[in-house]
């Protein structure tokens, strides 16, 4: 994903995450504030990347941290929302199946 794109998108995210988005921003959240790359000044920002954090945690892009730290839990977070999606896609056929045979 083209970065100016990603940086709209994750701004788009924080002004109206839904429950797993700001689960997910939270987490990212919880490991900046232990970073030594967090910057306080004159906004907190990411000392690498220079992007505000408010926005960067919302970043719709998995491994987003330019420091890696965000590997594992966008991992896990990634591959929930997959398998999520999957079941979705698949209970759609179903009741598309059924639909047809009736």
């Amino acid at each position: 994903m083209n970065k100016l794109v990603e940086i709209f998108k994750a701004w788009g995210i924080a002004f109206n995450p839904d429950d797993k988005q700001a689960e997910l921003a939270g987490k990212r959240m919880e490991i900046c504030d232990g970073c030594v790359n967090k910057k306080t000044s004159p906004v907190i920002h990411c000392g690498l990347c220079g992007c505000a954090l408010k926005g960067k945690i919302y970043s719709p892009v998995q491994g987003a941290c330019p420091a890696n730290k965000w590997n594992d839990i966008d991992k896990e977070w990634f591959n929930a929302k997959f398998q999520y999606e999957k079941l979705k896609r698949l209970e759609k056929q179903r009741l598309e199946e059924e639909n047809k045979n009736k």
